[in-house]
């Protein structure tokens, strides 16, 4: 599966014993297409990020009462 690696990004072990991190500093090959492996054999993974809502104001509308 094709993971959009790009530089910057953060990777984490998922072998809890472990717990290694890497951040991507060169860009991967084009053909890279999955997760980078850790030194311990695991694939590793990006880490959950939470997502957030943002909320704007409603912009007023004219409404007509026929």
């Amino acid at each position: 599966m094709a993971t959009g690696v790009t530089k910057g990004q953060r990777f984490v072990c998922q072998n809890l014993e472990c717990g290694c991190e890497v951040k991507v500093t060169k860009a991967p090959a084009a053909d890279a297409v999955s997760n980078p492996r850790c030194a311990c054999g695991t694939e590793m993974k990006k880490p959950y990020v939470k997502p957030s809502v943002t909320t704007r104001p409603l912009a007023k509308t004219k409404t007509s009462h026929a």
